[in-house]
């Protein structure tokens, strides 16, 4: 999938909103868009985890839901592979150890 600006906008809502809700709510969404800018991953897979977190990141929503990314995150697990756990791990030590008193991992 190629970096597009709506990718870009999409990394930035994640970003942010992840700062706000912290390491644990944070770990399955940035998982779900890793696996999603993967092309090496099914193009069925990463539509409908676009899907999910565009309407997760949209402006219409005041609340992120999570219950359709863990529900994503869980059909695409055995896409996960441990370099994207540890680049998730890595982002999320450094966003979380800015803003709250402990770090992931």
């Amino acid at each position: 999938m190629k970096t597009t600006s709506t990718t870009k906008h999409l990394w930035s809502k994640i970003s942010e909103w992840s700062m706000k809700a912290g390491a644990a709510s944070a770990r399955p969404v940035m998982l779900l868009y890793f696996v999603m800018t993967d092309t090496t991953k099914p193009r069925r897979l990463r539509t409908a985890i676009a899907r999910k977190l565009s309407r997760m990141f949209s402006d219409n929503t005041l609340v992120p839901a999570l219950i359709p990314a863990d529900v994503t995150l869980s059909l695409s697990q055995k896409y996960i592979t441990p370099e994207m756990e540890q680049r998730t791990d890595s982002i999320l030590g450094r966003l979380t150890s800015l803003y709250s008193p402990f770090t992931f991992k």
